[in-house]
């Protein structure tokens, strides 16, 4: 880290409602600080900073389906590559839920630049924006399992929840226009009439996103490294 770069607690900002959370008191605002320490520490440099944040015993199945190694030695290989890439990543916590038994679901809003080589593709000084819902269970305040939409043990995609206050939906629409104006070619417009039916009241609405890749997996029990669908953008070796 150079003396320009932000610090990991630098690149963390929160929801107002989650905000409120980590100042309260109980065993919720104590679960929500303790994910706080452990996304802290995947955005630290040094990797053995994730040591203190995750128990010794940690599960990443995800990742262990992507061919690496099981527990913290192949979550900081992954997070070493995605900190290497993308140095600069600011991360939102927007939401988070409570199961019970130490179990946090969490959304998050990430943005960051691609400055350095991701599993073999060059860095490409793009900026990405992308959401991530995450589901984790803590023990003692440590991260000790982690996982996401799983059939016959392979990742299939993303579960995710929709936004429907109407009051939040309008400011970050407004917020995407703002970047549109100033030329962004990914940034959304304000759509009146979508607020307006907001308005007038939405259901909860969740869906899952499923990759074909992910898909590939199911159907052949390969690794997401050979089921990958762009193989011109993977190293030669």
């Amino acid at each position: 880290m150079t003396a320009s770069d932000p610090k990991a607690s630098e690149r963390l900002s929160y929801a107002p409602e989650v905000a409120a959370l980590l100042e309260g008191t109980g065993e919720q605002a104590e679960l929500a600080r303790s994910f706080v320490r452990f996304a802290n520490a995947l955005l630290d440099p040094d990797p053995s900073k994730i040591d203190d944040a995750i128990t010794p015993d940690a599960r990443f199945h995800e990742l262990e389906e992507m061919g690496l190694p099981a527990g913290p030695a192949g979550f900081k290989i992954f997070r070493k590559q995605i900190n290497g890439a993308f140095p600069d990543q600011q991360v939102r916590i927007a939401a988070m839920r409570f199961e019970g038994g130490g179990i946090l679901e969490t959304d998050l809003e990430s943005t960051a630049t691609h400055l350095g080589d991701l599993m073999g593709v060059p860095a490409t000084g793009k900026q990405v924006r992308f959401n991530i819902h995450t589901r984790n269970r803590f023990v003692n305040g440590r991260m000790a399992e982690r996982w996401d939409v799983v059939a016959f043990g392979a990742e299939l995609g993303t579960a995710y929840s929709e936004l429907i206050d109407p009051v939040e939906q309008r400011a970050r629409l407004t917020a995407q226009s703002l970047l549109a104006a100033g030329g962004d070619p990914e940034a959304m417009e304000l759509d009146e009439e979508f607020l307006s039916a907001l308005e007038y009241a939405m259901p909860p609405t969740g869906g899952l996103g499923m990759g074909v890749d992910r898909l590939m997996i199911m159907l052949t029990g390969r690794t997401i490294r050979d089921t990958i669908l762009f193989p011109l953008v993977r190293p030669t070796s």
